[in-house]
């Protein structure tokens, strides 16, 4: 190889790339966006735009409120005048023609909105990739739990913390529940029959010595799984460190169970 050549790698590798895959991502967006905005008289383009948010909410909520005051801007801006009685029908028939597919512009901006909330929550996704730590042992997770695990990692990526709160204690228990069965402490039908809760699942373990280390992390995960589902989400200020703490704290549960 030229020694020139070579030099010349090694400049690269230190510039790095010329865009970060968020310039890429939002202007692909933007693009979408102004293949629209360019193509429709400004009014069309807007009311495209207008009916494409109140859709996503529509449907995003699986409720039509006529009380809520964000959907009421959103469908006020777009037909001024219309009576909150008559939200119901509008609605109703504008997730038919969407669900019709045939106005391509009407499909384009239902799309744009739900690109731009994607690119939105991928945007600091990275930042809360650098904090998990996966390193989970040799032995593989059951095949039963995995897919929650994979599930409640993709929740805390993208900013569903009370999803992925509430999903580490689905695991928590399945995971024990497998390892119970394994050590012979119960059978899959007696599991079945008996119901056992997840406190009494965690006792077993850590009197067989299974758990032993990571008790209180598996305390933890219960405890505020357990608040998610049955008491409240947690506040906005503190949901996201609880959502952290409950997917550690599973790595370090995880970790003795499947050595």
């Amino acid at each position: 190889m030229n020694p020139d050549e070579s030099h010349d790698d090694d400049d690269q590798e230190r510039a790095g790339p010329d865009f970060d895959v968020w310039i890429h991502l939002e202007n692909g967006l933007d693009a979408a966006r102004d293949d629209l905005v360019q193509k429709l008289p400004d009014e069309l383009a807007d009311f495209y735009i207008g009916m494409g948010k109140i859709i996503v909410g529509a449907k995003s909520s699986l409720l039509i409120d006529s009380t809520n005051p964000k959907l009421t801007a959103e469908i006020g801006a777009v037909f001024p005048g219309i009576s909150s009685t008559d939200f119901s029908s509008l609605l109703t028939g504008l997730l038919g023609v969407f669900a019709a597919r045939k106005r391509p512009w009407l499909t384009q901006a239902v799309e744009l909105e739900l690109a731009s909330e994607g690119i939105g929550r991928a945007r600091y996704a990275l930042d809360r990739f650098r904090q998990l730590a996966p390193e989970l042992g040799r032995q593989p997770i059951p095949d039963r739990a995995l897919p929650y695990v994979r599930e409640a990692v993709s929740c805390f990526l993208f900013g569903f913390d009370a999803a992925a709160i509430a999903l580490c204690r689905s695991i928590l228990e399945q995971v024990a529940k497998e390892i119970l069965v394994r050590l012979g402490i119960f059978t899959k039908p007696q599991l079945r029959r008996e119901m056992p809760s997840l406190e009494t699942l965690l006792e077993k373990l850590k009197a067989v010595g299974a758990l032993d280390n990571a008790y209180d992390a598996a305390k933890r995960v219960k405890e505020h799984g357990n608040t998610v589902l049955h008491k409240h989400p947690y506040d906005d200020k503190i949901r996201r460190q609880k959502a952290l703490d409950s997917v550690t704290d599973l790595t370090q549960v995880l970790r003795q169970l499947l050595p």
